[in-house]
């Protein structure tokens, strides 16, 4: 794929083209862009969900494993960890990967 090129193309109608400075570049349509912005915030939604739902397993796991407490919430602690501090981290490389 060349850089710069979207892996799902746009169709000629969902587009309009923009002229920046040299440069031609094309614009998804308010649709489009709405549709996207939608699933991005399900999407958000399910994975702050999934991290709110370990609570709930929380007895089991402490019951299952025969864990302490501490351990067990561990596993919690470590997924708002990751998901939140990994937002920059990968932000970052998505970044690089644009240019």
């Amino acid at each position: 794929m060349k850089p710069g090129h979207s892996a799902v193309p746009y169709k000629e109608l969902d587009t309009k083209e923009i002229k920046n400075g040299d440069k031609k570049s094309l614009q998804a349509s308010f649709g489009r862009r709405s549709a996207i912005m939608v699933a991005c915030l399900a999407l958000q939604f399910i994975a702050v969900g999934y991290g709110y739902g370990l609570s709930v397993m929380y007895v089991e796991i402490i019951r299952v494993f025969d864990a302490p407490r501490s351990e067990a919430a561990l596993t919690q602690s470590l997924y708002f960890g990751i998901m939140t501090g990994g937002g920059p981290i990968e932000a970052w490389f998505l970044v690089d990967l644009m240019v």
